[in-house]
């Protein structure tokens, strides 16, 4: 298994390749791909030293890949949304915080949603309880 050093310079590059569309439209002004591969790198490990273990649940088997699988999908997402579905996205409506009140999604935003939403699809899809996702 590489170094989480090793690991952190070669998805520092995928993140940032993944974001280029948000980047470029210079739309993104907090979430950076440093911070996102180190994010990523803290919840693969988790994951990893929790169930990765487990003798009865061979399919979670945790690689390097599964952050590259995070990374595409990330890119994909964001190069299948064109202007409009971005600004649809960024208009909708959340309610977020501890007072629960509605704001609207910024960008940033919408990629950290993104973000979390391609994660949770790549590591809960593989276990098998509830209890576990």
């Amino acid at each position: 298994t590489p170094s989480r050093a090793s690991l952190a310079r070669v998805y520092r590059a995928y993140v940032d390749y993944a974001l280029r569309p948000a980047l470029i439209s210079q739309r993104l002004s907090v979430v950076q791909p440093h911070v996102v591969a180190e994010a990523m790198l803290d919840m693969y490990e988790r994951n990893a030293k929790k169930f990765g273990d487990r003798i009865d649940a061979p399919q979670c088997v945790y690689s390097a890949r599964d952050l590259t699988r995070w990374c595409r999908a990330i890119r994909a997402a964001l190069d299948e949304a064109d202007a409009t579905s971005l600004d649809a996205i960024i208009g909708d409506v959340i309610m977020v915080g501890t007072d629960r009140k509605k704001r609207r999604l910024t960008m940033d935003g919408a990629v950290t949603r993104l973000w979390a939403h391609e994660g949770l699809r790549l590591f809960s899809d593989r276990l098998e309880s509830r209890k576990d996702q």
